[in-house]
């Protein structure tokens, strides 16, 4: 995107005119688009820990397992997932700003 503005300098054909362009205005982080071997732009890592655990739950062959997650008793994030989940992790292309001064005589 270029916006400018042009300077007249009396009743003559000279002018001066001041420019702005910006280029990769819109480069943005994009989720779904590989940013290397199997990640992503957006850190979408989410890691919960277990509120309550239980035991002797049966474990479908007969027998019985213990520390089996209870989903009644919730869930908390960890300190990783409070801090970084849907934080930017890659950077790809910049943003450039070019001025521009003309003169026309």
């Amino acid at each position: 995107m270029t916006v400018f503005k042009d300077f007249r300098f009396g009743q003559s054909d000279r002018r001066i005119q001041i420019r702005a362009g910006v280029f990769n205005l819109f480069n943005q982080a994009c989720p779904i688009a590989p940013a290397g071997p199997g990640g992503t732009d957006i850190d979408l890592t989410l890691e919960a820990n277990c509120n309550r655990q239980v035991n002797g739950v049966p474990n479908g062959e007969g027998g019985f397992a213990d520390n089996v997650c209870d989903p009644t008793g919730g869930y908390s994030f960890t300190q990783n997932s409070i801090d970084n989940f849907g934080k930017i992790i890659t950077k790809r292309g910049r943003r450039v700003v070019e001025f521009a001064l003309r003169l026309f005589f």
